[in-house]
This record gives structure tokens, C-alpha cells and sequence, in this order.
């Protein structure tokens, strides 16, 4: 995929799940940018980058997950 195929991959989406552990990406920013709803980890790194734009969960915990992607 080249880079300026990213914006319309983002917008064929209808959200993006985030489940890192231990870094961050520029997917946050895509994703915010694209206006597509956002489930990311709870973890500080996060939350920094995206603010009130994400729904949080424990990437550590499955039920965290689908309690925010079956809504």
C-alpha cells in the first residue's frame, strides 16, 4: 500500500481498534483525522495522543474489548 492510499483505506473503515501494549502509532492520528470511531488500550501513551477522540479498554482483557466493539 503506498501512503497516499492510506486516507481512503481509513475512510472504507467504520472504526479502528487499537490494541497496543507498548507504543504508539500513527493510526491514532489517522484514524481521529478520518473521523472514524476509536477503541484504543487504556495506557498513558495513548491517552496522550488521543485524548477524548477514543473509547478505552484493558488491551490485557478481552471482555474490556467487547464491552466497546459490540456497541
Amino acid at each position: 500500500m503506498r501512503v497516499s492510499q492510506v486516507p481512503a483505506l481509513y475512510e472504507a473503515c467504520d472504526g479502528v481498534v487499537f490494541p497496543v501494549l507498548t507504543s504508539a502509532s500513527p493510526s491514532l492520528l489517522e484514524a481521529m483525522r478520518a473521523s472514524r470511531p476509536l477503541v484504543a488500550s487504556d495506557r498513558p501513551f495513548v491517552r496522550e495522543v488521543a485524548g477524548d477522540a477514543a473509547w478505552y479498554f484493558e488491551p490485557t482483557d478481552p471482555a474490556s474489548w467487547l464491552r466497546h466493539c459490540s456497541t
